[in-house]
């Protein structure tokens, strides 16, 4: 706890009353600061602030993620946060409540949903269009290509 010093003032020809030196100033209160995490990653933030003070944090997701960013007080108002200039740096002031912080880490995505790596190829065979087989493609060529898992392409190629 703070004390008030004893004050005295003289003002023209009027005194001031003198402040009671038993008087306090109560200590700051704080208010919790949650963290709701899903997904992979990390946020650098304070368990506590009192109100008015700007709380900075940083959010680090994993390589190849992002993250969703929402901050709302005890009553769920959401609470404006600003970007610093350090990457996934931000800051917020400090309401007279709990605050959550919820965080969303996700895969940023490639916007292809199936990625197939392509077939191993087993052989591939040249024949003339008389159906002989050939060393090298010349000419009016059919390229018959076998893969590992069975299956074959048939193309007619001119060489």
């Amino acid at each position: 706890m703070l004390s008030l010093v004893l004050c005295h003032a003289v003002y023209g020809d009027t005194e001031s009353a003198p402040v009671s030196d038993d008087a306090t100033v109560p200590e700051p209160v704080s208010y919790g600061i949650n963290i709701n995490q899903t997904g992979e990653g990390t946020i650098d933030c304070p368990e506590t602030a009192v109100e008015g003070e700007n709380v900075i944090f940083t959010v680090t997701p994993n390589d190849g993620e992002t993250y969703d960013l929402v901050i709302t007080d005890v009553q769920g108002n959401e609470i404006t946060y600003n970007a610093m200039r350090a990457a996934d740096t931000y800051s917020f002031v400090m309401p007279a409540s709990r605050v959550n912080i919820d965080l969303t880490f996700h895969n940023i995505g490639t916007g292809v949903s199936n990625v197939n790596a392509g077939k191993a190829i087993a052989t591939v065979r040249y024949y003339n269009m008389a159906g002989q087989v050939m060393r090298q493609p010349s000419g009016a060529t059919i390229v018959v290509t076998t893969y590992t898992d069975g299956t074959t392409s048939t193309v007619k190629v001119m060489k």
